[in-house]
């Protein structure tokens, strides 16, 4: 698994323990900032520290954790970049999570998720990387009460925080601006809980929480996934 941040070590720890695969972790970022400044040459550089660890081990896949443009680099961009065909799969974490949960690998707890739940399609992961319902059902496989918000899947509104914007401060001012479309989607819903696949749209929400005071909760979708499993394997005492 290439990490996008270190807070992703744990949940996927947890749901690749429970789902009994072999697994291992690159020390190495996906997360590439070459990529963010359009610079080809730096991204096939970051990229290819964990291509060629995944390469010396022999991997079947290379699974990227909650990151929208580190999933997008790998999938899309560095074979073209490079002309080399990659000897493993790329795959991202929610497809990873939706497979294991569909095929019973792991087992999540129904309506352990009790307040009113909504989805945000990040730009990268459902315009770019084509995932719409496999997050969904993830969400809806745990909530009470999950609401949609208007509009959604590829007419989803973006948060305004991609392209890095979350990193730097100073356009804070302008990252609020064009989060306000995504304040009035969320507040529609008078969800409780926002869950979204992706590192920059967390932060950026959370901002937009802060300042907007929406009064919302935004979770990963991994942390999400641990919180509702059946750590007893369907046994109840």
């Amino acid at each position: 698994m290439a990490l996008a941040g270190t807070h992703t070590i744990l949940p996927m720890a947890i749901i690749f323990h429970e789902a009994k695969a072999d697994w291992t972790l690159s020390l190495f970022e996906a997360a590439n900032y070459g990529y963010f400044l359009g610079d080809t040459a730096k991204a096939r550089k970051i990229a290819q520290r964990f291509v060629d660890e995944a390469k010396a081990l022999g991997v079947k896949e290379v699974i990227i954790s909650e990151c929208g443009h580190a999933y997008r680099v790998m999938q899309f961009l560095y074979e073209a970049w490079t002309k080399e065909k990659l000897p493993f799969k790329i795959r991202a974490a929610v497809d990873v999570m939706h497979d294991y949960i569909k095929e019973g690998k792991i087992k999540l707890k129904p309506g352990s998720l009790k307040e009113p739940v909504t989805y945000h399609d990040p730009c990268q992961v459902g315009r770019n990387g084509g995932f719409y319902e496999e997050p969904r059902d993830i969400v809806k496989a745990v909530a009470d009460d999950y609401r949609e918000m208007t509009p959604n899947r590829e007419k989803q509104w973006c948060c305004g925080g991609g392209g890095g914007l979350v990193a730097e401060s100073e356009f804070d001012s302008l990252r609020l601006k064009s989060g306000e479309k995504k304040v009035e989607q969320i507040r529609k819903t008078g969800a409780k809980v926002l869950v979204t696949p992706c590192e920059n749209c967390r932060l950026q929400i959370e901002l937009l929480n802060e300042k907007n005071n929406l009064g919302i909760r935004i979770s990963s979708m991994m942390d999400m996934v641990v919180s509702a499993m059946d750590l007893t394997g369907g046994k109840r005492a």
